[in-house]
């Protein structure tokens, strides 16, 4: 018999019958309260933080709809407008680092880090400017993700700070000289161009480049291996997106 059984019964050998049999009812009492409660204690709720097995990223993204997205991103915006500044942490740590790619990727690396930094962070201050007015006006309605919104700031940023540029160098320079200026309006051709490529996916920038725009002209365009369903559908879905982005 183990040694803490032995222990218990000579514990209960040394009570009196008086208190052996009171120390039984006090157990019995116990067990019949346990009981109960469990019986009728209620049920967790839904709302209540179960904690069950977290779904893989690739399951996630498979069953939540762009949508969906696009209105957890208003309802974060919502929290930072009525000034809750966790919301607005929490904005900051989901985005920045997505808009510091999106912005070295508009200027093709032709400057350095302290360029993409000073945009970044010119982006995040006139989004808090007049308690969030600039902010509030993302529409989760036009089916853009946040980061696209963040994107044409940025865009339009970067056309600040080069025609900042333009017009200091332009009074350096002489008066024959405005090969910097035409440089800069072409840069902002191309930059708008790899913004609206970077919200394309793999095979509608593939279809955008080799038949819509090929490198060569329309004499090596591919047009031919694509059947006519799958032509059709690229093409309008490549039309949609650019003309949400040049809505905004």
């Amino acid at each position: 018999m183990p040694e803490n059984v032995l222990v218990i019964e000579r514990e209960e050998e040394r009570l009196s019958p008086h208190e052996s049999s009171g120390k039984h009812h006090e157990h019995e009492l116990l067990e019949e309260v346990n009981e109960r409660h469990y019986k009728q204690a209620p049920l967790p709720s839904s709302n209540w933080p179960l904690r069950t097995a977290s779904p893989s990223p690739a399951n996630s993204l498979s069953t939540t709809r762009h949508s969906d997205l696009c209105l957890i991103d208003r309802e974060m915006i919502d929290r930072c407008v009525r000034g809750d500044i966790d919301a607005w942490q929490t904005l900051y740590d989901q985005f920045h680092s997505v808009l510091l790619r999106s912005i070295a990727a508009m200027l093709r690396g032709s400057t350095g880090e302290e360029l993409v930094e000073e945009v970044a962070s010119r982006v995040w201050c006139a989004l808090a400017e007049n308690d969030g007015a600039l902010l509030d006006r993302y529409d989760p309605q036009r089916g853009a993700r946040f980061i696209t919104f963040l994107r044409l700031i940025a865009r339009d940023e970067l056309k600040r700070h080069f025609r900042s540029e333009g017009r200091r160098k332009q009074r350096e320079l002489t008066v024959g000289s405005a090969r910097p200026r035409i440089d800069c309006e072409e840069h902002h051709l191309w930059a708008r161009l790899d913004e609206f490529l970077c919200e394309l996916t793999p095979a509608e920038r593939k279809f955008f480049n080799e038949v819509l725009v090929p490198e060569g002209g329309a004499e090596e365009s591919k047009e031919d291996e694509y059947t006519k369903s799958n032509f059709w559908q690229l093409r309008h879905r490549i039309r949609e997106k650019l003309q949400l982005h040049l809505e905004y």
